[in-house]
């Protein structure tokens, strides 16, 4: 939607094109020698939250329901999920080679227990995403009800949002115990904090336990 000088407005509409309107009352627009309205709602503060648009309705998001937003949320989580994962199998990958470093003491135990664990979660979640975005390809098959897999797939988060507790505890403990180097509990905290933010991402969605 765009606003001319002339106070008439410009709906862009992904079927027919560009149609432009002009005022017709109050928050009241209609084509010049036409019979086609659009009409806007302001709430109780003033502001606009709808828009009539012949027998549709739009209402206006909120900022974190914007599809740039959402987008935003999923490249961060497959990022921040990715580097965990890859940091987990470059160490597996070390250990099996014989390259790593002894772990010598608790505190170095307890971070290599925090990565394994990160890593998992992470593996996990990239997993969860993966399969239902394949599963939402299948349209045809989503029509007529959810197939085995995807309620399988349902019961990951569930798994991941009681091990990302163990994953808080653990970074508590990583920097009250000053177990690691600092920028290794810093990427670790990062990587909790994803884990958190993923679940009320996953309620969003309604992708946390059954609904359906």
């Amino acid at each position: 939607m765009f606003p001319d000088a002339d106070g008439a407005i410009t709906l862009q509409n992904p079927n027919i094109g560009l149609r432009t309107y002009v005022p017709a009352g109050p928050l009241l627009f209609r084509r010049e020698g036409e019979k086609d309205e659009i009409a806007f709602r302001q709430d109780d503060h003033g502001q606009i939250d709808r828009l009539f648009v012949g027998r549709y309705v739009l209402e206006k998001l909120p900022w974190y329901e914007r599809a740039m937003v959402q987008k935003a949320f999923f490249v961060f989580f497959g990022c921040v999920f990715g580097c965990a994962v890859l940091v987990g199998l470059v160490a597996w990958i070390r250990k099996g080679r014989g390259t790593s470093a002894a772990l010598s003491d608790k505190k170095d135990k307890a971070v290599a227990r925090l990565r394994r664990w990160t890593a998992g979660v992470a593996a996990a979640n990239l997993f969860f995403l993966a399969g239902m975005f394949l599963a939402f390809l299948n349209k045809v098959a989503m029509a007529f009800g959810l197939p085995f897999y995807v309620k399988l797939l349902l019961c990951i988060p569930l798994i991941t949002t009681a091990a990302t507790l163990v994953i808080l505890w653990q970074v508590s403990m990583a920097w009250r115990n000053q177990a690691g180097t600092a920028p290794s509990r810093a990427f670790y905290s990062l990587v909790a904090f994803a884990a958190v933010a993923f679940v009320p991402f996953l309620a969003y969605w309604n992708l946390l336990g059954f609904h359906y």
